[in-house]
Order: C-alpha cells, then sequence, then structure tokens
C-alpha cells in the first residue's frame, strides 16, 4: 500500500515520494532509476543515494567518476556526510577517477569536520600519515589519528596501533601493548585482529629476543592486509543520515 501511493506521488513529480521509493523498492535496477529521478528533480539526497549506486554497481555499472558527481552535488548542497565516499574515491582511484592521495587528505580532514564523520575516516588519516601518502610520514601523527578514531570505538584503528608498538614506530617499541590492543580491537568485533594475534604470538615463539625485530618486521609486511576497514555507505545507512 506504502508503494503505491508513494508511486502515485512520484509520478506527480514529488522528489521526496521518488527517493522513498527508491528506498522502498527492492530491484537494483529499480532503485538506481527513482533516485536518478530523485536527484534529476533537484532532491539533494537523490544525489546521495545516486552515488552510492554508481560507487557500489547497484542498479548500474561501477563508475567512480559518476559516483563523485553525485557526491560533490550533495556536498554543494550542504550534505558534507558525502565528503568522507568523496576523500575514500580519491584513495582508492579506478572506475574512471585517478588516485589522488592529496585530495583524499584533503577531503578526509574536511570530512572530520562536521558531525556524522564516520570513524574510519580518522583511521584512514591515521594510514596515511603511517605510510606517508598524501603527507609526509609521521608516525606520531599517525598515533594521534588513530587514537582519534578509537576514541569513536573504531576497532580497526585498534589494530593499527597495535602494529606501530610493534614496529616501534613513532613510539618504544612493545610488544606487550601490541597485543592488549590487538586484544581490543578483536573484541570490539574486529575478526582480523585475531589472526594478527596469531602470527605475532607464533613470531615471538619462533625467535628469541635477538632475532625478534626481523621477525616481527615479516609479521607487519604480513598483518598489513588485515588493517584496512571496509567502506562504501549501505543504501540503509544513507537513509538513516537523510534523517538527521
Amino acid at each position: 500500500k506504502a508503494e503505491e501511493l508513494l508511486k502515485i506521488a512520484a509520478d506527480d513529480g514529488i522528489p521526496f515520494a521518488m527517493l522513498e521509493l527508491g528506498h522502498l523498492v527492492r530491484n537494483n535496477s529499480e532503485k538506481f532509476k527513482w533516485y536518478k529521478k530523485a536527484a534529476d528533480a533537484g532532491e539533494l539526497w537523490g544525489y546521495c543515494n545516486l552515488g552510492v549506486c554508481y560507487q557500489n554497481n547497484i542498479g548500474v555499472e561501477k563508475n567512480y567518476s559518476k559516483a563523485l558527481e553525485c557526491y560533490m552535488k550533495a556536498v554543494d548542497g550542504g550534505i558534507f556526510d558525502m565528503l568522507s565516499e568523496v576523500g575514500y574515491i580519491y584513495y582508492i582511484g579506478g572506475y574512471g577517477v585517478t588516485k589522488d592521495f592529496t585530495k583524499a587528505y584533503k577531503y578526509f580532514i574536511d570530512a572530520t569536520e562536521h558531525k556524522n564523520c564516520p570513524s574510519w575516516v580518522y583511521t584512514y588519516i591515521g594510514n596515511m600519515y603511517s605510510d606517508g601518502n598524501g603527507v609526509t610520514r609521521n608516525y606520531a601523527k599517525a598515533h594521534e589519528w588513530y587514537y582519534k578514531a578509537i576514541n569513536r570505538d573504531d576497532a580497526v584503528a585498534m589494530s593499527n596501533l597495535a602494529l606501530l608498538y610493534a614496529e616501534g614506530n613513532g613510539v618504544k617499541k612493545d610488544i606487550s601493548k601490541a597485543r592488549e590492543w590487538l586484544v581490543k580491537s578483536r573484541e570490539a568485533g574486529n575478526k582480523e585482529a585475531e589472526e594478527i594475534l596469531i602470527q605475532l604470538d607464533e613470531s615471538m615463539k619462533k625467535e628469541d629476543n635477538d632475532g625478534c625485530s626481523a621477525v616481527i618486521g615479516g609479521f607487519i609486511v604480513g598483518a598489513l592486509a588485515f588493517v584496512f576497514p571496509p567502506i562504501g555507505i549501505p543504501l540503509a545507512i544513507i537513509y538513516f543520515l537523510k534523517g538527521k
């Protein structure tokens, strides 16, 4: 019944009805169609959701360039929630967008200046300082941003901070603290932290103190595959943010 009423309103040209119909229908092609209609009719949240469709191959071929275009129209209209996604697209590049760490850093920083900034953005800024991508490598800054993410309950930041302690980057090497943060990360829901813990424990068993550094270095390389959080705002979250 609700879908029928929304369809009538949408057919009458009401942008908000088009947006809500996009949320309601299950078929991805239909979602894309109604979000596009909403965006074309000037509904800013239509642009947000249309960008999500382009970014995540929902009812349309993946196209980061189109996603950026949609997100920036939303941002220009005052929906700053999408700054994080703009930064992420520049961070990974592809699908019509050239990877640009400098732009990624700019938009990530801009995102942190507004409410609703997701915790993973703080983690990614920490990663950029740790890796020297888009900024001069600075482990102290990485440490700072990981803590900001941790204060927002980001489990992946806990793992990344553990790696700083395991390697002694920007902090005094402390395997005990590294393990402590990995345990916290696991308890906070980061399943990959368990695998990193296993690697760390196995490394410590195999080597005595004199050989520990080389092994820990190998451990860090292997562990890096586990420390990047999943990105992409799902449609359900976009719908939730719309009500803020």
